[in-house]
């Protein structure tokens, strides 16, 4: 019995220090700004979740760093309800050459309750085309008629465009309370 115990004890230790470990690659002012952000989506129910796993730095070009967020949106209005919200920033340097700032470039909802959602970025499906268009290629998880509106099992890609600081998706079918 107390061998189970130190197993269990060591499985939660080892998870806190991989999840802080991730944590604090993330540039404090960047965390920030996410915030204000996920501020101006909620009401006075709604919580937000931003995991470690769903924020990516992209080097598409030298010297220009985009950083893509997941985060969602629960309990808006009090239900039962989420909302999937895709962010991109762009990493600004200062004079120094230092991180200085982590402007907004758009945002955009892209899975929810009774859809999809994404579980995690792939920062090596992204490219850029000759005409700047970003494309990002996203594993998704979408709902089938017989799921669970909170439990999609079909798996999918999705192709995201960020073209003249706007995000644009390549599957419009999926509509939910969300959209």
């Amino acid at each position: 019995m107390y061998r189970y115990g130190f197993v269990l004890i060591f499985l939660l230790l080892s998870t806190t220090v991989f999840a802080e470990t991730n944590k604090a690659e993330i540039p404090l002012p960047l965390v920030n700004n996410v915030k204000k952000l996920s501020e101006l989506l909620m009401d006075a129910h709604a919580s937000v979740t931003i995991e470690p796993a769903t924020i990516e730095r992209i080097d598409l070009k030298p010297n220009q760093s985009t950083y893509l967020i997941l985060f969602i949106v629960e309990s808006y209005l009090g239900g039962n309800s989420w909302t999937q919200y895709l962010a991109a920033f762009d990493l600004v340097k200062g004079e120094d050459g230092k991180p200085d700032s982590y402007p907004l470039i758009d945002f955009i909802p892209i899975g929810g309750t009774g859809c999809r959602i994404v579980q995690k970025l792939n920062p090596n499906a992204a490219t850029i085309r000759d005409n700047g268009e970003k494309v990002f290629r996203l594993d998704v998880l979408e709902n089938t008629e017989s799921d669970n509106p909170n439990h999609p099992t079909r798996t999918a890609q999705l192709d995201v465009f960020l073209k003249s600081g706007r995000f644009t998706h390549s599957n419009q079918l999926c509509y939910g309370p969300w959209h």
